[in-house]
Parts: C-alpha cells; structure tokens; sequence
C-alpha cells in the first residue's frame, strides 16, 4: 500500500557527503519494529483517526484508516517546549513519529520510520541564525550535511506557532524530513466559522502553483483536523477512549519491555521524533 503522505517536501541541500564507515541506525537495520512515545510529566495529549478522504465521508463506526497521537510537553525555562507526533497505519504496519524540540539558541529534530522490512531515522539540530546539523540514517547508510536556515521554519514549529495565535502570509522555507531540506512554501493563515459559529482558523501552505502540501484547522486554540495533500489521509480529533477502542482492535500489541526501553533512552534535550512521509523508493 502506498502511503501518500507528505509534511512538506522541499529545497537544495548546501552541502552533502557521506560517512560509510558509521554504524547503520538500529531501525535502519530493521531490528527496531515497534516505536512508542511516552508521555512525560505535564504533557498533553490529543488523539486523531486518520480515514481516507474528506472526513465527513468516514463513519465514526468504520474502521480508521490508522491513528494519532500529538503530544505537548512545556519545558523548564520561557520558550522551551517540545511538540511529538506520532502516526500509525494499520494495513501497512507502519508508524511513523516525529519530535520537534526547542531550547535557548537551539532547535532539534528527530524524525523515524518503523516498518517491518526497516525503516529510517533523521535527526536534525542548530539554529536559523548559525545553521543546522542532518545525519540521516537509512539502510543505506548514514549520510550527513549542512544546510543554511534563514528565516527556516520547522513543521511542529510552524503549527504550534499558529496554534498559540500566531498569523502567517508569505513564502517560508519549511523542513522537510522525506528530503532533508528547507523547502520554500507558501503559508497561509485565515479566520472563518464553522457550521455552529465558532470560531475557526485555517492554516495552509502549498507550493508556487497552488499545489496542496498541507492543511490544518484549530477551533478554540486546539487542532481539531489536519491533511496532506487534496487527496491524502485526513486525521479528525477523537476521545481518548476511542483511540484505546480502535488501539486495541488493530493495533499490534507492544511488549512493555519495549516501551520502558524506549522512555529509558529519551531526555528533556533530546527529541524523540517529523512527520508522515512515503518511504522512499
């Protein structure tokens, strides 16, 4: 099954090479399957299904297409936070998680891919102001480079900034983790009403030609709905009872040595995941 997902897709790298000699990523090399986000102390948590097409076209009693999970974790000083997204698809036995860390002068990205031939982990950190770090990992090998960020704006960044009220009109360049690079975007922001009169705003971005690469909708200040593309996956806020309704329906069981493992490895400085991207070929 293809997945037609894709944060935001992007521009040239400055500079490339690669490391040969590095030891393969441990969910490159495939002996990783399974990821699972904890939840630090004072996180917020919010719960999305992800169904095929436009949301109102899904049955609350039809089997998602996958889940989500987006995780909010305020830090120890002013302006330290930590945004996780985390996405799994069902059919395609794939979970995708991304974390997107902010600290004083310091920006940290960790994006992975767990499917059950392999995966791929990215790790990005620096600062618009000086630059910024990649090492990605693939089965491939590790491959490292330098990119400039002027102005450069991290997906989660970018949502969360809007979230808090934050309003965008122009061209950006966003991350892209599936690329590896910034990627100039157009970013859109708009206040309208919902069928009940709320209060809603819209964020978008797409490419020069109007082309689609991402949309999402906060009511009240949360986000309630997000997609990629006009025809890609929607993901629709749900409870979390009903998360944990179709969590155990579909999705595989976890080892909780897995899961202790996991929160054992993570750190307040250290992200533990960007977003849902298509393997790639």
């Amino acid at each position: 099954m293809s997945i037609a997902l894709s944060f935001f897709i992007l521009a040239p790298l400055l500079a490339q090479k690669t490391d040969s000699s590095s030891t393969r990523d441990s969910f490159a090399s495939g002996s990783v399957t399974e990821l699972f986000i904890g939840r630090a102390s004072g996180a917020q948590v919010v719960y999305f299904r992800l169904d095929r097409g436009t949301v109102g076209e899904a049955s609350p009693r039809e089997a998602p297409l996958g889940l989500g999970r987006w995780i909010r974790t305020p830090g120890r000083g002013f302006g330290e936070h930590r945004s996780e997204v985390e996405l799994q698809f069902f059919e395609a036995e794939t979970r995708l998680s991304h974390v997107e860390t902010m600290l004083p002068g310091t920006r940290k990205l960790l994006w992975r891919e767990v499917r059950p031939q392999g995966g791929r982990t990215l790790m990005l950190s620096g600062a618009a102001s000086s630059g910024f770090t990649v090492v990605d990992s693939t089965q491939g090998g590790v491959h490292r480079s330098s990119l400039g960020g002027a102005r450069g704006l991290l997906p989660l960044e970018l949502v969360e900034s809007v979230r808090r009220g934050q309003t965008y009109m122009g061209t950006f360049p966003i991350f892209q983790p599936l690329g590896g690079r910034f990627e100039e975007l157009q970013v859109f922001t708009a206040d309208s009403r919902d069928e009940n009169g709320y209060a809603v705003v819209e964020l978008r971005l797409s490419e020069d030609d109007g082309t689609l690469r991402a949309d999402y909708r906060f009511r009240r200040g949360e986000l309630v709905e997000f997609g990629w593309r006009a025809d890609g996956p929607r993901a629709r806020r749900i409870s979390a009872t009903e998360h944990a309704h179709w969590q155990a329906l579909f999705a595989p069981p976890q080892d909780p040595k897995d899961d202790a493992s996991e929160r054992s490895h993570r750190s307040s400085s250290t992200p533990t995941v960007e977003g849902p991207n298509s393997p790639r070929r």
